[in-house]
């Protein structure tokens, strides 16, 4: 993972890879992880990592829920990367330096996703990344206090966000937008994803 301009970045710096290497991490990702977990859409995700990317250098993304996800993704990537992957880009040199990133973005991915439990209010981005790093943890560790205690977060927020509430008949519109279709259904899927592993 090459990091970009500072000599020594201040405390609490995240570094992200170069937009190059985040593409290419997040079509290896849709490509052969997304499945086991389908609970984000692909256009919006894109359409936020645009935003991170074309952020100036020296400001502070504020949206930390979109950073949260996008790590738990590039996280995934890491872990589940593949030698045989046909990468256009090639992000990692070895299967160690695959797996010492997806450690390191995993830990990351953990930090901000609790600064924005604890700052912000609820967000989509939020327990998408928290299931993606759940299902990354549950498979390093097994069933342990750690993936617990995701598991119960996000059951908690998407309950805070109404997600059990989605399809209930009042609430449906007769005008909703090709917008706001697929984010009923991207909800949809969180909702079914977390309660099919609940059970």
């Amino acid at each position: 993972m090459r990091r970009g301009g500072h000599a020594s970045p201040p405390i609490g710096t995240i570094w992200l890879p170069t937009k190059a290497e985040a593409l290419s991490l997040f079509k290896y990702y849709m490509d052969n992880v997304h499945y086991l977990h389908p609970v984000i859409d692909a256009l919006a995700v894109r359409r936020m990592m645009e935003a991170v990317y074309t952020d100036p250098g020296e400001r502070v993304y504020k949206e930390s829920a979109h950073i949260a996800l996008i790590l738990s993704i590039f996280a995934s990537t890491g872990y589940l990367w593949s030698t045989q992957a046909n990468d256009e880009l090639l992000v990692f040199s070895t299967p160690k330096a695959a797996t010492t990133a997806s450690s390191a973005w995993t830990d990351a991915a953990l930090d901000v996703a609790d600064y924005s439990r604890r700052t912000s209010p609820g967000s989509i981005e939020n327990i998408q990344a928290t299931i993606i790093i759940e299902y990354l943890i549950y498979n390093n560790n097994g069933f342990s206090a750690t993936c617990r205690l995701l598991h119960s977060s996000t059951i908690t927020m998407a309950r805070d966000l109404s997600l059990h509430r989605i399809d209930i008949p009042h609430r449906r519109k007769t005008t909703d937008s090709k917008e706001n279709i697929t984010e009923d259904e991207t909800k949809r899927r969180i909702w079914w994803f977390v309660a099919s592993t609940d059970w």
